[in-house]
């Protein structure tokens, strides 16, 4: 039986036979065709098809015995050139397609509205739409977040931000004061910021939106209703225009109004201020506008206990008033 490592290798080339083929060498290194027909319940012919193919990739190589025996090549060495041609490919196809779109500037100008904005139907294609964006993503990704959101949305992480964060694109985030309110939402922003993200928090957002790359736009115009059809969602792609520019200079003047959550690169450990885990997550509530209701929800504790936590933070911190604790903590670099 296959497990599910043993799909790893499909991105490189390499389909799922081939791979528990090279699996099964791995383990039992020098077999032979019979030998190995005895480990995997297959036909020779469908392993000698097989071994030809990682023989070409080059995972395995034939030792000069009879009868003959294979033997698998160390994987961080065989995988690595397999990674490096398929890198080289794609980079040729990247070249192509620059070259092709340069080519074709003028005629790819946009002519008429269509060419401007895309209006996307239906959650299923807008969650599409969203991720193909994403994962296109060279450089940055400016998100403005605030609800109502769709069933799922904000309770699932994004990977594919995390994932963006990873191959360096840089995410900054303005999220609407409402939207830090959502129950364990604020976990979820401190696994964004801690893997990179910049975010900011605003009172009352405008809209939803996300740029990317400064080349396009995606802005969600509808969202049902937990109790509508979920096919009535609705958003626009908005692409290179006037229209685009303005939303890119709408951002970064709601940026700069916007309270900054991480305003250091290497923030001061909470130990070194005798803080718990709890009192950050009430500074950053606190930074953030939200009340005492809000933040007792996300606690799960009275709001007469959230009073008492509040009170006790803000005499730590010399302040007058809840926000100004919040920000205190924010140049302080506590947050």
């Amino acid at each position: 039986m296959r497990t599910k490592q043993e799909r790893m290798l499909e991105p490189i080339g390499i389909d799922p036979d081939e791979e528990h083929a090279y699996q099964v060498l791995l383990g039992h290194p020098r077999s032979t065709l019979a030998e190995m027909a005895d480990l995997t319940g297959w036909e020779r012919p469908r392993l000698s098809a097989l071994v030809r193919a990682l023989e070409i990739h080059g995972l395995i190589t034939r030792l000069p015995t009879r009868p003959v025996r294979y033997l698998p090549l160390r994987p961080d060495q065989a995988v690595n050139a397999l990674i490096a041609e398929r890198q080289h490919s794609l980079e040729r196809i990247r070249e192509w397609a620059e070259g092709v779109t340069s080519s074709l500037h003028t005629a790819l100008e946009p002519q008429h509205a269509a060419d401007v904005i895309e209006i996307v139907g239906g959650n299923t294609a807008i969650r599409q739409v969203l991720t193909q964006l994403e994962r296109g993503a060279e450089h940055n990704v400016m998100i403005i977040d605030r609800p109502p959101y769709s069933p799922g949305r904000p309770q699932q992480i994004n990977e594919v931000e995390l994932d963006g964060l990873r191959r360096g694109v840089r995410y900054r985030t303005i999220y609407d004061r409402s939207a830090v309110d959502y129950p364990n939402r604020i976990g979820q922003i401190a696994a964004y910021i801690d893997a990179g993200e910049h975010a900011r928090v605003l009172e009352d957002a405008p809209f939803k939106l996300a740029l990317v790359d400064g080349k396009a736009a995606f802005m969600p115009l509808r969202v049902p209703a937990p109790d509508e059809d979920p096919n009535l969602a609705t958003a626009a792609c908005i692409y290179q225009s006037p229209v685009l520019q303005g939303l890119v200079l709408c951002f970064e003047s709601l940026w700069e109004r916007a309270v900054e959550l991480n305003p250091t690169d290497q923030p001061a450990t909470l130990s070194d201020h005798g803080l718990t885990s709890r009192d950050q997550k009430i500074l950053l509530l606190l930074a953030s506008g939200s009340s005492d209701q809000a933040i007792a929800r996300q606690l799960g504790v009275a709001k007469r206990t959230v009073a008492r936590y509040v009170s006790g933070i803000m005499k730590q911190l010399d302040s007058r008033t809840r926000f100004q604790a919040g920000m205190q903590a924010v140049k302080r670099g506590w947050l």
